[in-house]
């Protein structure tokens, strides 16, 4: 059997990120949190220089830089909150880029880059298993989610280029029930899943 490389379609990828997260009730409340400081932040800005009115031009100015430090603070303050709440109820899929899925001979392989690692532009994180240490694929069409059950690896690569590891989570260090997701938005989804049931891998579509 060939190795097969199925293409992700990354815009598709995040656009399902987003409706991940922003579906969850927890981030709804921080974004709005966080979108109630962009309105304080500008009320900070435009109300007291509307007050003050243009008396002397100094004076507008004074009040004009005085509110666009305060609503910037106020502003940067809403940012970082909704930020760390994308952060947050999107793992672990958020950090996800240029991800990519292999099968071979033996088993499967899904990979991405992180996209907070500014360091290596090559470093990637792999989940891989065999055909065998496999225990079932969920795929919901709903939550357009395909799930892996079974004996998983992990590596963490440096730089995949020159296959130079991190770290690494071998067979049983995750456990016999470990499990790795991906989203469904990559081409030949049903040559893919007939693979898997050729391996005599259980496929549940829920």
């Amino acid at each position: 059997m060939k190795e097969t490389y199925y293409r992700f379609e990354e815009e598709k990828f995040k656009k399902y990120i987003q409706e991940y997260y922003m579906q969850k009730p927890e981030w709804k409340k921080r974004n709005a949190l966080g979108v109630a400081f962009f309105v304080i932040a500008a009320l900070i800005f435009i109300v007291p220089a509307a007050l003050y009115g243009v008396k002397d031009l100094v004076g507008f100015l004074a009040i004009l830089a005085t509110g666009f430090l305060f609503g910037l603070l106020v502003l940067s303050i809403g940012a970082l909150i909704r930020n760390h709440a994308t952060h947050k109820y999107g793992a672990p899929y958020e950090c996800m880029s240029k991800p990519f899925l292999l099968s071979n001979y033996s088993g499967i392989q899904f990979g991405y880059h992180d996209r907070y690692d500014q360091k290596s532009k090559t470093s990637a994180t792999v989940h891989q298993i065999a055909y065998s240490n496999i225990h079932s694929v969920d795929v919901s069409e709903q939550k357009h989610l395909v799930t892996v059950y079974g004996r998983i690896e992990r590596v963490e690569y440096e730089d995949l280029m020159t296959a130079r590891v991190r770290h690494s989570f071998t067979n049983g260090q995750l456990g016999d029930r470990g499990s790795f997701s991906f989203f469904l938005c990559f081409e030949d989804q049903e040559a893919f899943f007939d693979q898997l049931k050729e391996q005599h891998v259980k496929v549940n579509f829920v």
